[in-house]
């Protein structure tokens, strides 16, 4: 089962899956607010359990859960036997990714890109915490999240299945406006301060670079997987 908090989060989990959720849960004083009057409304025409409980209930699940949450069943998966079609597909990898805020900002910008799986490592990695999902903001219920135990495997079984494969990285790499993306792309992205492991950066086919105007900072990694996926997105546009 999985907790989701947040007002945009739980109304997409009611919207796309309302017979997963077990328990709906609002803090105290709920009524005050006319968007959680509006997700009360909705949950209770639905048929589901709603409980209302003091907000240190909720405060246990996560922070700035703005008086809202899920109890659900519902996972998204990616469909590994589509791996192969030739049909246009982005993949995003995260190399040890552990901070929520940025898989919450990524995951949402993954379901608006059309992105069909991320993948994080099993150890070392954030994973879809209450507030992941929260920070997501609806996303995590459309984007797969799948825990692979060996980046470097799963790199290959892209590869080997037609995927081009690009990591994001610094210096003395191509740019990223200067490449031509085929309609298999996984994007490999590392984590924050530290970039991609260099075991995960020669498993990449190409190692691109985003320009910025001062070498001696870099972009959070959810800006990067942003710019990186309009790219790949503007370019299948204007073909």
């Amino acid at each position: 089962m999985r907790k989701i908090v947040g007002i945009h989060s739980c109304r997409e989990a009611l919207k796309v899956a309302p017979k997963c959720i077990q328990k709906v849960l609002f803090a105290d004083g709920y009524e005050k607010s006319s968007g959680l009057s509006e997700l009360y409304a909705l949950a209770d025409s639905a048929g589901l359990s709603i409980d209302v409980e003091q907000d240190t209930i909720l405060a246990k699940w996560a922070n700035h859960h703005q008086g809202v949450g899920v109890i659900t069943t519902y996972e998204t998966a990616y469909d590994w036997s589509r791996v192969k079609d030739e049909n246009k597909q982005i993949i995003v990898v995260l190399d040890e990714v552990e901070d929520p805020q940025n898989l919450g900002a990524i995951l949402r910008t993954s379901w608006l890109m059309g992105v069909s799986a991320v993948c994080v490592p099993s150890d070392r990695s954030v994973k879809l915490t209450p507030s992941v999902c929260k920070v997501a903001s609806g996303g995590a219920e459309h984007v797969a999240v799948e825990e692979v135990t060996n980046i470097s495997q799963t790199l290959t079984q892209f590869k080997d299945s037609g995927f081009w494969v690009y990591g994001l990285g610094f210096e003395n790499s191509k740019n990223l406006w200067d490449e031509e993306f085929p309609n298999k792309v996984v994007l490999v992205l590392g984590a924050e301060g530290k970039g991609l492991r260099k075991k995960t950066e020669a498993h990449c086919d190409i190692i691109l670079k985003i320009d910025q105007k001062d070498l001696s900072a870099s972009y959070n990694v959810s800006v990067s997987t942003a710019l990186a996926l309009a790219e790949v997105r503007r370019q299948w546009k204007s073909q």
